[in-house]
């Protein structure tokens, strides 16, 4: 059964992590790169001709992740013992994993032929690539932005945004509502939560499919596994020209 204050507490851990570690990370790019550090936030993307500017996203959302996933975890322990059971980081069967990861990547295969085409036109920028595109492109410009930008869109993103949709609040609505419910409502915000239109859509078809391999697999882990693979699938797909 969820604790009422406990999504309240996590906002507040979030939120002072945050303050906190955005005001380092940003004294030590302003050390370390000097004012015009910033300038990539103002542009909206980062220059593929500065490595920096591509570093200084990452290490942002590094931060931002890192954040999500230690507020969770701090918020889950008045569960006690309990806290990874009301997460779901509990044990499931393989065919989940496989199965579940199967459906997922052609699940998203297929919103990208289906759906996104109809909505290129009106979201996209520079040309008819969408933002996420050109945000992939700048973050895996050379070889080594390219392994920092699989850790950290490919695996701290899956886990941050399961632990927090399919984990946290997935199981604080579960415990008040039925599932049909409780998927709606986090498909819908994980979809909100990533921006342009396209790819909103996109994320809350996959976030239906995500809360149907959590409910019936009894575990949080298969949801993780499939995002992680996707998220793989689309951060390699950009550079390799996919």
């Amino acid at each position: 059964r969820p604790i009422v204050w406990e999504l309240l507490l996590f906002v507040l851990i979030f939120v002072v992590v945050m303050l906190v570690g955005g005001a380092i990370l940003a004294a030590m790019g302003d050390v370390a790169f000097g004012p015009k550090f910033g300038d990539a936030f103002r542009r909206g993307l980062p220059d593929p001709d500065q490595p920096a500017e591509a570093w200084f996203y990452l290490g942002t959302f590094a931060l931002f992740y890192l954040a999500l996933i230690g507020a969770i975890v701090l918020a889950m322990l008045p569960h006690g013992a309990r806290w990874q059971r009301a997460l779901g980081l509990l044990p499931a069967t393989w065919k989940w994993f496989v199965f579940g990861t199967i459906a997922v990547v052609i699940l998203s295969q297929a919103c990208d032929a289906l759906l996104l085409p109809f909505l290129r036109d009106v979201m996209a920028i520079g040309g008819d690539e969408l933002q996420i595109v050109l945000l992939i492109r700048a973050l895996t410009a050379s070889f080594p932005l390219a392994v920092g930008a699989v850790v950290v869109l490919a695996v701290l993103a899956p886990l941050a945004e399961e632990f927090f949709f399919r984990g946290l609040l997935y199981g604080w609505l579960r415990g008040f509502m039925p599932f049909w419910l409780t998927a709606l409502i986090t498909s819908v915000l994980f979809g909100l939560a990533h921006g342009e239109i396209a790819h909103a859509i996109a994320a809350g078809i996959l976030g239906l499919a995500l809360a149907y391999i959590r409910e019936r697999s009894g575990s949080l882990w298969p949801p993780i596994a499939a995002h992680v693979v996707n998220n793989l699938i689309a951060v390699a797909s950009v550079p390799l020209g996919m």
